[in-house]
């Protein structure tokens, strides 16, 4: 068999190297992101349950490793999230400020429109219409924005965009625009119904927004029947939780 010449030896040396190396890191990140992930959701599920002190804490493990991995969606994502537990628990200036620190992670390094530079602009917006003093038109510019990308993203059908719908909904029932209001929250239960079925706890609050403007609007039988609606999926969901 023929020897190959020395340089050749040592190209080779050097690219099996790299490869080894190359292969090595990339076990690694995925181990890691692996790790970052289990956090996440571990995080995720302390928020939904409103333990929001220790959803944070796990959030934030998973933000250095997600960054590591140049992972910036997911690093946005924990932003959002953090912001997100500060909205639920009334701490609007945290909220403010991990909302800019996940818009600045989406302009510097996603820089197009994507699920999580929605949600970003859902917390301004929750920022502007929860705080002390509230802004409502710019609460309402923010929720706008947000539903304009993900009109982009998603299908009619989906409920990001109910969520969206939701949010507006509220700024126009704040503003007292109440047939603006109820055209937002009639298709954000049309969403609802359609994934999620008739019976599906979270349209309780379609269902009671619903009644509150036809109450506004002196409506009472056409109220009666929506807050009987959203009372009976509130009674049925209390009922399974106890059994």
């Amino acid at each position: 068999m023929k020897k190959l010449p020395l340089f050749s030896k040592q190209t080779l040396v050097i690219t099996l190297f790299v490869l080894f190396v190359f292969s090595f890191s990339h076990a690694q990140i995925e181990k890691d992101t692996l790790q970052a992930w289990q956090y996440y959701q571990k995080a995720d599920s302390l928020l939904t349950n409103k333990e929001y002190k220790n959803s944070i804490e796990i959030f934030k493990k998973a933000l250095p490793i997600y960054e590591k991995a140049k992972a910036w969606e997911r690093v946005a994502s924990c932003y959002n999230k953090i912001a997100e537990n500060y909205w639920r628990n009334r701490k609007f200036d945290k909220l403010l400020r991990n909302a800019k620190i996940a818009l600045k992670v989406n302009n510097d390094y996603i820089k197009n429109d994507n699920r999580e530079l929605a949600s970003t602009f859902d917390n301004f917006g929750h920022f502007y219409h929860y705080c002390s003093t509230p802004n409502y038109d710019e609460a309402l510019t923010y929720y706008k924005r947000s539903l304009s990308i993900r009109k982009k993203l998603f299908p009619e059908n989906h409920l990001d965009i109910a969520t969206s719908y939701s949010n507006i909904g509220v700024i126009y029932e704040r503003l007292a625009e109440y047939k603006k209001a109820l055209g937002f929250y009639e298709k954000e239960l049309e969403i609802k119904l359609s994934i999620l079925g008739v019976d599906d706890h979270r349209n309780w609050q379609p269902y009671n927004n619903i009644g509150n403007i036809y109450s506004y609007l002196g409506e009472i039988s056409k109220s009666s029947e929506y807050y009987h609606k959203a009372i009976s999926i509130t009674v049925t969901m209390r009922y399974a939780q106890m059994c």
